[in-house]
């Protein structure tokens, strides 16, 4: 249909608003190129388009700029969990003065195992990455993750940190694995005949028990999250204040940090901001002990504990 034909058809049944949408929809799809009319075949002839001025030229397509994808924001800690325990005990957290029930406690907060275990109940890398055993199970050596931060500022952990850690469970001898830790790390015991241990690097240790020690004796209490769990500290923290000193105020490398406690009362913990495993997403952590399970009940019903 010629283009005055059109636009008289468009004039009578289509109201001003009609066509200005109609002309919006055209901008919208079309190309902004100016469209060339059909030829006519009768009636008025549609007026010639305009030549543009001499020296312009038709503009060019803008390119689309590639979008770049923004980095995933981390979420910052925020608010504080409160969980009611029957008994949490004093806050005692260096490994020749850690005993049950504050072992649990202390393992799945501040404190962090060698292994953990997988969902297949199979042992998993913790602190540390990797272990080899030879065949007659008497050389283990093991892998320590690096960059691992102590709390309080004591700097990174290394192979010794382990190694003292792991003699003062021995030494204090509250744990309940302390005797098979010590006989383990070449402490002492009945068959440690040619046993030795060797710190190798920064994040290596190598162990000759002696006499061949089944895989799940040795698991059992390098686990993490457990009542005879165990954990690292900072040596240097030790040797600087005094073991009982730092046993109140421990340096060890789990997501959360002690900050405050009373006996009997609360122990208050601070997320590990930039955690090298995993930043919990609250920013506190109290348990609080609470002897009396009705209490407990009362508090989570009232919105004064989120768990217990």
């Amino acid at each position: 249909m010629p283009q005055a034909a059109f636009k008289a058809l468009v004039s009578r049944h289509l109201t001003k608003g009609v066509v200005l949408l109609f002309v919006a929809l055209l901008f919208a799809c079309g190309s902004s190129a100016t469209a060339t009319p059909a030829p006519s075949t009768g009636g008025d002839t549609p007026a010639a388009t305009t030549a543009p001025a001499s020296g312009s030229s038709a503009s060019s397509p803008t390119a689309v700029p590639k979008a770049t994808e923004a980095p995933e924001a981390k979420a910052a800690p925020a608010g504080v969990i409160n969980m009611g325990q029957k008994e949490t005990g004093i806050f005692e957290a260096h490994p020749s003065m850690s005993s049950s029930p504050r072992i649990q406690f202390t393992s799945s907060s501040v404190g962090e195992g060698l292994i953990t275990t997988g969902k297949d109940l199979a042992a998993q890398p913790m602190l540390a990455a990797s272990w080899e055993i030879s065949d007659n199970f008497l050389e283990w050596t093991w892998h320590f993750q690096e960059n691992v931060e102590f709390h309080k500022g004591y700097g990174n952990m290394t192979a010794e940190d382990v190694l003292y850690s792991y003699q003062q469970w021995n030494a204090g001898a509250l744990h309940a694995r302390s005797g098979i830790m010590g006989e383990y790390f070449s402490v002492g015991g009945p068959g440690r005949e040619g046993a030795s241990v060797e710190i190798i690097d920064d994040h290596t240790l190598w162990v000759n028990t002696g006499t061949p020690w089944v895989q799940q004796d040795v698991f059992e209490f390098m686990r993490n999250g457990g009542g005879s769990s165990s954990w690292v500290v900072s040596k240097k923290q030790s040797e600087e204040l005094g073991i009982e000193e730092a046993s109140k105020d421990i340096a060890a490398t789990g997501p959360w940090e002690i900050q405050e406690h009373a006996s009997g009362e609360y122990w208050k913990m601070s997320a590990v901001k930039d955690h090298w495993r995993q930043t919990p997403a609250f920013d506190g952590l109290t348990y609080w002990t609470i002897p009396e399970e009705s209490a407990r009940v009362a508090g989570f019903q009232t919105g004064q504990l989120d768990s217990f």
